[in-house]
């Protein structure tokens, strides 16, 4: 009888111990990094929480890794710079929707992209475009609480009231109003022959509805021709966009990748790096009102969890292609994209509700 008594007991004390367990990894999972934590750390941390630990050193979030795709991406760029042909050159940003932070929910959508693009480029004249699909995590939670708090500049007010829009597609309220969501979009370098058949480019994107939720959704501009008072020429600019749309990481700065929340469009109105450094502890400081001190949470770092879905998202859209280059799209007027996107429809004939979406109204 004591026997029995003791195997129960024992049995109830494991259980009981096991959901205890389970309970401080989910906490674990949901907390964020001291002020100054290496990417590398934060990798490692999260990667290990969720067992994913054989991924540190294969996606673009890797320091290497992003270094090595970054000059390849720019080899590319070199080589259509050296055709014979005499091109136009543009800089494609655009935003298609956001997503909980599920991966299936995230690769779908990234996919519904990828052909969506391929698709308008085919209907298109003298349009090539290679770029990069990015996924960024963000926090509609933190941007409305530091606006609450401080004054937002303009970058700030524009990607809270896109991404408050793009939400609104989330089809349940408990998904719209998750802390955290996934940006899903897109950057890319565009060439063409001349400038109407840019402009027809952009009137053809425009017109896709998915992508006409918000005015800032697409943007497609001229490539700078000036830096920090300095020229800045073509070569210089597609070596800069190679670096920057290979990232993965959330926020940049420095030519360096940052696994924190981006709360503005762009970094380009900052001055100097020590800016952007003042500007992110003065954040810090508003959100936790207090000090900056030693081992003092950065709020605005992503947290073990974000970090670890970024990861496995990242290295699951780089597997798409077997170079481990599956996040560019590389998009061709005419039958080479017509192809691709309709190889695509075929293959997938239980197709979503949002690639309804991309009939134009």
């Amino acid at each position: 009888m004591n026997s029995k008594v003791n195997s129960t007991f024992r049995e109830t004390m494991n259980k009981s111990s096991q959901v205890t367990a389970n309970a401080l990894h989910d906490e674990l999972l949901q907390t964020r990094f001291i002020i100054q934590s290496h990417n590398k750390q934060k990798l490692k941390q999260s990667l290990s929480l969720t067992k994913d630990y054989e991924l540190i050193d294969k996606t673009l979030l890797t320091e290497s890794i992003h270094k090595t795709h970054a000059k390849s991406l720019h080899e590319r760029y070199l080589k259509q710079l050296n055709s014979k042909t005499k091109k136009k050159y543009k800089f494609l940003t655009l935003l298609h929707s956001v997503e909980i932070l599920s991966q299936d929910r995230i690769l779908k959508a990234v996919e519904e992209m990828r052909y969506m693009i391929h698709q308008v480029v085919s209907e298109s004249k003298s349009i090539q475009c290679l770029g990069s699909i990015e996924v960024e995590i963000v926090s509609i939670r933190l941007m409305k609480e530091i606006q609450e708090r401080d004054k937002f500049n303009d970058s700030e007010h524009r990607k809270l009231n896109v991404l408050e829009e793009l939400s609104k597609r989330l089809r349940k309220k408990s998904e719209r109003e998750s802390e955290s969501l996934a940006l899903i979009h897109f950057h890319a370098v565009v060439t063409s022959t001349s400038e109407y058949y840019f402009n027809k480019f952009l009137q053809k994107l425009k017109s896709i509805s998915i992508w006409k939720k918000t005015k800032r959704q697409i943007e497609l501009k001229n490539l700078s021709t000036f830096y920090s008072g300095k020229e800045k020429s073509l070569k210089e600019n597609l070596k800069d966009i190679a670096t920057y749309i290979t990232k993965g990481g959330n926020d940049w700065y420095g030519k360096k990748a940052y696994l924190r929340y981006k709360i503005g469009f762009d970094n380009e109105s900052y001055e100097s790096e020590d800016s952007w450094v003042l500007k992110n502890i003065r954040r810090n400081k508003i959100l936790k009102q207090e000090q900056k001190e030693e081992g003092i949470e950065d709020i605005l770092s992503l947290n073990r969890f974000e970090i670890s879905t970024l990861a496995n998202v990242i290295y699951k859209i780089m597997s798409h292609a077997r170079d481990n280059k599956g996040y560019l799209i590389n998009a061709k007027s005419g039958s080479y994209s017509r192809k691709i996107y309709e190889n695509y429809l075929k293959n997938n004939t239980k197709i979503s509700t949002t690639l309804f979406d991309i009939s134009t109204n």
